[in-house]
């Protein structure tokens, strides 16, 4: 499985407000509308994590995939204090349902303080987490973890600010087969600039981790559209993506993505920009989506502003 948790909040205006001539005086109202425990409540809480953990964890129920890679695993702080860490409470509930995963690691993409107008100053940790199925059969070896060295400046009045990101990876073993199962999440192809970012983060995937001898699994956010040239540098390299393979009919499998406040139970997806790439001796046998329909509106809100891909993957 590949799931973007979505981290409570579109950032952009707090990205705006760091580039704004005053960012001083915009950024601390910019910040309180992305993340205020009081009131009026930040996007963040108004997209309750708690709440939405519920979804994720009835998705994993019903798919039990044996490795689950995870984007926007976020912790989000006020000062030195952990206000809401979304990886634990989705741990928390996968547990009190008895479902038994542990995490095989979970790695900072990229991390940011930031003032409030509440008189807070609000951080926020962006992780990328391997969760794995706890079973006799499946043993798991050489985590590994990296940023991308190409990032998205953004000019501010001090200078440019890279927007962070990264990937991490595990040598998985089930069955007698040993796979590289790697989870990342890659810039947005936004302009042309952000475009180029994204091609040469892939381009790090392709002489990084990917650089081996297993069969790999690349699963995650990686905000390119199939007729794009990131995807087809991918498909260039020999990975195969599980969703057409196992969707000859061309059914759209959209991903991407429920409006922000995720409160709308008519909202419908448009793009898919979420993967499981496969290359070497191993395939998808059967790909489906989670999050996407209706009947996953089950508590107020989706589950995520992403659908998650699962697939069932063999030897080919």
């Amino acid at each position: 499985m590949t799931r973007n948790l979505f981290l409570g909040a579109d950032l952009t205006p707090a990205y705006r407000a760091l580039a704004a001539p005053d960012a001083p005086t915009v950024l601390p109202a910019a910040v309180a509308g992305i993340f205020n425990p009081g009131e009026p409540p930040g996007m963040v809480q108004r997209t309750d994590f708690a709440t939405r953990a519920g979804g994720l964890a009835d998705e994993i129920e019903r798919a039990q995939p044996d490795l689950i890679g995870l984007q926007e695993a976020a912790v989000w702080r006020t000062g030195d204090t952990v206000a809401a860490d979304h990886l634990e409470l989705l741990e928390a509930e996968l547990a009190r349902r008895g479902l038994r995963y542990r995490r095989v690691a979970a790695t900072v993409n990229g991390h940011v303080a930031l003032p409030s107008a509440v008189d807070l100053v609000v951080g926020l940790s962006d992780r990328e987490a391997i969760l794995a199925r706890e079973d006799p059969g499946l043993t798991l070896a050489n985590v590994r973890s990296a940023g991308f060295a190409t990032m998205l400046p953004v000019a501010t009045p001090q200078g440019p600010v890279g927007l962070a990101r990264g990937w991490i990876s595990v040598d998985a073993t089930l069955r007698g087969t040993t796979v590289r199962f790697i989870s990342t999440h890659l810039e947005v192809s936004s302009s042309p600039a952000a475009a180029a970012v994204q091609l040469a983060q892939a381009g790090e995937l392709l002489d990084g981790p990917t650089a081996t001898t297993l069969p790999v699994v690349m699963v995650g956010d990686f905000n390119v559209r199939p007729e794009r040239p990131t995807y087809a540098a991918l498909q260039a390299a020999g990975f195969d993506d599980a969703w057409t393979r196992s969707h000859p009919d061309g059914a759209a499998g959209f991903t991407c993505c429920h409006t922000e406040r995720l409160d709308d139970p008519g909202d419908t997806l448009s793009a898919r920009i979420d993967y499981i790439f496969t290359r070497g001796a191993i395939g998808a046998t059967e790909a489906f989506l989670v999050g996407a329909e209706p009947g996953d509106f089950r508590t107020g809100l989706w589950p995520s502003d992403h659908a998650g891909v699962v697939a069932t993957l063999g030897p080919i």
